[in-house]
């Protein structure tokens, strides 16, 4: 299986972790949503492209990341502003 990932805005705590909440699909076309807590470039290859891309994700007007929200986190309420890593 394949994945194409895009990043959104969110950013969620997750068993004591920030994890940036991601949007893509699977090779087959079915919607996915990952959590991840870290992305790494190899130590030899020039990041910056990659890292002012990420600081540059528009904020999500997705409905679908609320209900990440409240299925992780029922009882947090919601920041009013979201923090980046």
């Amino acid at each position: 299986m394949k994945l194409t990932l895009e990043p959104t805005d969110r950013i969620l705590e997750l068993e004591g972790r920030q994890v940036r909440v991601w949007k893509g699909k699977s090779d087959r076309g079915v919607p996915v949503y990952a959590l991840i807590a870290r992305v790494l470039v190899h130590q030899d290859d020039d990041s910056s492209a990659f890292d002012r891309a990420l600081l540059e994700v528009p904020p999500s007007l997705d409905v679908q990341l609320q209900l990440i929200d409240s299925v992780l986190e029922p009882a947090r309420p919601r920041p009013s502003v979201t923090s980046r890593i």
